[in-house]
């Protein structure tokens, strides 16, 4: 596979609409993410069927490589990153680049003017690949996660 597929395979890349038919890829992505606070069937199928969201799946030569859920309230200008994954095969080769890009632009179409997110405060990867995106640091969120697990929220002016 191309090291960029912004520069090299964007023909065999394109972003969709997740649906139930997905659901088995996004466990499979969220068991390859994460460690702890998995999202589970039932909330995909919820967040597919009925979720005030855009649920977005990128795939890559008719694989699902990722995905991405914003959130967003009516009358805010503010969209929220609920969650966002690359499956590890996929990773470092822009996949996360044109997802992200992807759902800050959902979120504009949607007349949002910021969008925010919240992750582990001890993932400094996942840190340094927003800041390099644009977002700026917002703040602490203590015991976010349980156990003492604090959260850091970034933001991005769109």
């Amino acid at each position: 596979m191309a090291k960029d597929i912004i520069e090299h395979d964007i023909q065999k890349t394109f972003f969709r609409n997740a649906s139930e038919l997905d659901i088995q890829n996004l466990l499979e992505i969220e068991e390859d993410s994460f460690t702890n606070s998995r999202l589970k069937k039932r909330q995909f199928l919820y967040l597919v069927k009925h979720g005030k969201c855009d649920f977005i799946i990128c795939e890559y030569d008719k694989k699902v490589a990722g995905y991405a859920i914003s959130q967003f309230r009516k009358n805010s200008t503010e969209a929220r990153i609920y969650s966002i994954a690359i499956h590890s095969q996929y990773r470092k080769k822009g996949f996360g680049i044109a997802l992200l890009k992807e759902i800050c632009s959902c979120a504009v179409q949607r007349g949002c003017k910021s969008i925010r997110l919240e992750m582990d405060i001890s993932n400094e990867a996942g840190k340094n690949f927003y800041k390099k995106m644009g977002f700026n640091e917002n703040g602490k969120i203590f015991n976010y996660y349980g156990n003492n697990k604090d959260a850091v929220r970034f933001k991005k002016i769109l």
